[in-house]
């Protein structure tokens, strides 16, 4: 598959659950998913912030800029 139809599926799961991380459950459908996160946050689309998972400190991604996320997902930028 591309590389943006990738994105636009993890685009696509964090603006339904709003903020997860890569162990989350609902993103091993997807290989490798942090390289798409790393994608999407150099394009300014996606943020991240540390915190806690149990007793682990993992990095939660959520939606930075919803203008370029539902124009990256409509096709209007690349």
């Amino acid at each position: 598959m591309k590389v943006t139809t990738h994105e636009r599926r993890v685009l696509k799961i964090l603006l339904d659950i709003g903020e997860g991380t890569s162990t989350d459950t609902i993103f091993i459908a997807v290989a490798n998913v942090n390289q798409y996160f790393c994608s999407l946050v150099n394009k300014g689309i996606v943020k991240n912030r540390w915190g806690m998972k149990g007793n682990a400190r993992v990095k939660y991604r959520s939606i930075a800029d919803m203008k370029k996320a539902m124009d990256y997902l409509t096709g209007k930028t690349a």
